[in-house]
């Protein structure tokens, strides 16, 4: 492309672009020392300055100081104003581009045997007046397809978002907010995707708000992303493309408020004007109303407003319920030791090199029901024989409960026993008993609050297995009577959807044992060859498994 002789002079302005461009000026700023580093070097740097000048010898000006081809249509007497001090040698032509965005145009670079750069108009950059503004990104590691698609589900009409296939370049129109925001937000996402799982982390909103937005953007499929609520996280798995997506997705609602804000907020226990009351008296900054017989509108500034709703949701509850999955099981020694092997495998190998198979098991294992994983435990070694000297489960409650409040289960025999009896000191004859009755059987007691946000709970469990000794005589006298009692009392933090083991009460029993082969102990005559008999101490231990869940009010 040969630049066309001109029969008249160049104009002032032009005149002073070319000697701004052929020589490079440095401000105060930029007296720096000379380092290897390219851009510590003052001579590295240019500005220009245009007033009103034909956009067409602007474009040849900056092919002559780029040494980069450009293509466009003809561009008739369409002038440019552009203005810009200390620009890197490399980032003129990106410069450039962000300019003639504000005058309607793109500027993309066409790749192939013989790439150049294509000047055209878009009428999407300019439509909607003077309250719009237009923005242009050169993605280097995220496709522009994949932004476009996350615009559409984020912002809808509001962004409009244009790319040349093949090209990494994006041009966006929309309110002078939503461009700034949405320039931001590209340079945040627009970094390395190496495996096919990748880790979101958050800043501003719960974990449990990004999966919602997730599942009700339908961004990803359901199952191709997981919490991690101890480390504020999203795992996502998926193709680049869809990772870019929600990683962009996730960004743009992981926001901070700020200035002034409103929130709604729903009470469900304490009643509005007592809530109220509450709120003015700690926060005198906010602005509380009424909304109806069960919502407040709290107004005021943002980190005001956002612990004034943390408070309401302590003092109130978030009317959400909290559903444990329990299992009550004894274990003997080396499926105690089993137990433990494998969740010190499955943790380890969470933060090391995960392969497919060994991630399917941990990100899917609390699917279903618990004692379907529990049973897994148990049967790691059992494949190849059966017997009675193994581990039992003794009950697999399920409770759902109101946040804040109070869940019992009991299962067993209200045992009467004699507690006090009267005798007359004369002739040593019983004048009167008092009998009481003592649950004997398995109790289990939860009691769960739910954190503000919804990622963690905090638990109070209460577990008592207890049973009338062998030795006891129980008769109509009702005396003699031993219990055995073994508690577990605990108050833990669990994020949404873990599972917890409580444990570490041992005792010691005598018995027979028999292991036995199946089938083949069944065999007449031969069988005793595959069943094994033998005296036995055994240690045994209580184990106690939790799986929390919270659950939505319409669930």
């Amino acid at each position: 492309m040969k630049k066309p002789a001109h029969k008249t002079p160049l104009p002032l302005t032009i005149i002073t672009a070319l000697l701004l461009l052929l020589t490079a000026t440095s401000t105060p700023a930029m007296q720096t020392v000379q380092t290897g580093d390219p851009r510590h070097n003052p001579d590295n740097y240019i500005s220009v300055d245009f007033d009103n000048a034909p956009l067409k010898e602007v474009i040849f000006t900056i092919a002559d100081y780029a040494g980069a081809p450009f293509v466009f249509n003809d561009l008739g007497d369409l002038l440019i104003s552009w203005t810009q001090r200390d620009i890197y040698k490399h980032d003129v032509i990106t410069a450039f581009t962000a300019a003639v965005t504000a005058i309607g145009l793109t500027c993309q670079l066409i790749d192939g045997p013989n790439p150049f750069y294509l000047i055209k108009q878009d009428s999407q950059l300019t439509q909607g007046g003077a309250e719009h503004a237009t923005g242009i990104y050169h993605l280097q590691n995220i496709s522009a397809e994949a932004v476009k698609d996350a615009a559409e589900i984020l912002y809808g009409q509001k962004l409009s978002v244009g790319f040349f296939e093949g090209n990494q370049t994006v041009a966006f129109s929309g309110s002078t907010g939503l461009v700034q925001d949405f320039s931001k937000l590209l340079q945040q996402i627009d970094r390395p995707l190496d495996d096919d799982l990748e880790v979101i982390r958050l800043k501003h909103i719960s974990v449990r708000t990004g999966l919602k937005a997730l599942a009700d953007l339908q961004v990803l499929e359901s199952n191709s992303f997981f919490p991690d609520h101890w480390n504020s996280s999203i795992l996502v798995r998926g193709t680049a493309h869809q990772r870019s997506v929600a990683r962009l997705a996730l960004n743009a609602i992981d926001q901070p408020q700020e200035g002034w804000v409103d929130q709604v907020a729903f009470v469900h226990t304490t009643g509005v004007d007592q809530a109220t009351e509450i709120l003015t008296g700690l926060y005198n900054q906010l602005e509380i109303r009424t909304i109806g017989s069960n919502r407040l509108l709290i107004s005021g500034p943002a980190d005001q407003v956002d612990k004034a709703t943390a408070t309401l949701t302590r003092i109130d509850g978030t009317g959400l319920q909290v559903k444990v999955e329990a299992i009550i099981a004894y274990l003997t020694d080396r499926e105690f030791k089993e137990l433990g092997l494998r969740l010190s495998y499955e943790n380890s190998s969470f933060f090391g090199a995960i392969n497919n198979n060994i991630l399917d098991t941990l990100i899917t294992r609390n699917t279903g029901l618990l004692i379907d994983y529990f049973n897994d435990v148990l049967g790691l070694s059992f494949a190849a024989k059966d017997g009675n000297a193994h581990g039992e489960i003794l009950s697999s409650p399920m409770l759902t409960v109101l946040n804040g409040q109070a869940a019992r289960i009991h299962v067993g025999q209200n045992v009467p026993y004699l507690s006090r009896a009267n005798f007359n000191q004369n002739d040593g004859q019983d004048t009167g008993t008092s009998i009481e009755r003592q649950d004997v059987g398995i109790t289990f007691r939860v009691q769960p609050y739910i954190e503000p946000d919804g990622d963690f709970i905090h638990l109070t469990v209460d577990q008592v297995v207890s049973n009338v000794t062998g030795d006891s005589a129980l008769g109509q006298q009702a005396v003699d009577i031993i219990f055995d009692k073994k508690e577990i009392s605990s108050t833990v933090l669990v994020a949404d959807g873990d599972t917890i083991f409580l444990g570490g009460l041992r005792t010691e029993e005598t018995g027979k044992a028999t292991d036995h082969i199946p089938f083949l102990s069944a065999l007449p005559i031969i069988g005793q060859l595959f069943t094994y008999d033998a005296d036995q101490h055994e240690q045994r231990h209580l184990i106690v498994s939790l799986r929390v869940n919270v659950i939505e009010k319409n669930s």
